[in-house]
């Protein structure tokens, strides 16, 4: 019996090892078209570089980054005014 316990532990934790991490899932959303795709991806893009330039010790690259974050809030304020839903 305890042969039997160890070729099926031997069959069952190969094919299932405990020990791998999780694998990632896919994201949750389906991103969309036209305008209102720009305009996602124009705020995912504002995002990131907020994230980043806090993580900046003041100077230089942390001013840049947020002279480009101020464009592209005039960017997203021009392109929702071409999007005639609002």
């Amino acid at each position: 019996m305890a042969v039997a316990f160890r070729l099926r532990h031997r069959r069952t934790g190969s094919c299932q090892p405990r020990h791998l991490a999780p694998q990632p899932k896919a994201p949750s959303f389906s991103p969309r078209g036209g305008l209102d795709g720009v305009v996602d991806s124009l705020l995912f893009a504002q995002h990131a570089i907020e994230m980043f330039r806090r993580s900046l010790p003041n100077g230089a690259p942390k001013h840049r980054l947020d002279q480009l974050a101020n464009r592209l809030t005039k960017i997203l304020a021009e392109t929702r005014k071409l999007n005639p839903d609002g």
